[in-house]
């Protein structure tokens, strides 16, 4: 009886284990996201007009709510949980693309920039864990 015990703990433990290193990656995912955004943000802030870095932040917030949205889609995956959809994060895209493109003062091509910071951390992160 008691074998029969241990492979539920291990898998129990495997569990919590894999839930623990995703909330890791997560909250590094955010923390490399912000980071890299500040140094881009004042780069961009002292080199180029206030324009650009303004639509840097907004394609950057933008960027944030999506990998937000894509986080708890995320986390909603299991058995019994249904099918996660991505309407909510792909209107985050239109609608940061569209006050970039509505708004005179703001540039296109910071704000999409801007809103791919987040995949610069996910690679970040892919090569960090590669050479460890």
């Amino acid at each position: 009886m008691l074998s029969n015990l241990q492979p539920q703990d291990s898998a129990a433990s495997a569990s919590t284990d894999s839930l623990a290193e995703y909330a890791a990656l997560k909250r590094r995912l955010y923390i490399t996201t912000l980071a890299i955004a500040g140094v881009v943000f004042t780069t961009v802030a002292i080199a180029y007009p206030i324009n650009i870095a303004l639509s840097y932040l907004l394609g950057m917030a933008g960027g944030l709510l999506y990998f937000r949205l894509l986080a708890r889609s995320v986390d909603r995956i299991g058995p019994g949980q249904g099918n996660p959809s991505s309407l909510a994060r792909l209107g985050v895209f239109v609608a940061v693309m569209l006050i970039a493109a509505k708004l005179e003062t703001l540039e296109f091509i910071p704000t999409f920039l801007g809103f791919l910071t987040f995949k610069a951390a996910i690679l970040l992160d892919t090569l960090r864990t590669l050479f460890e």
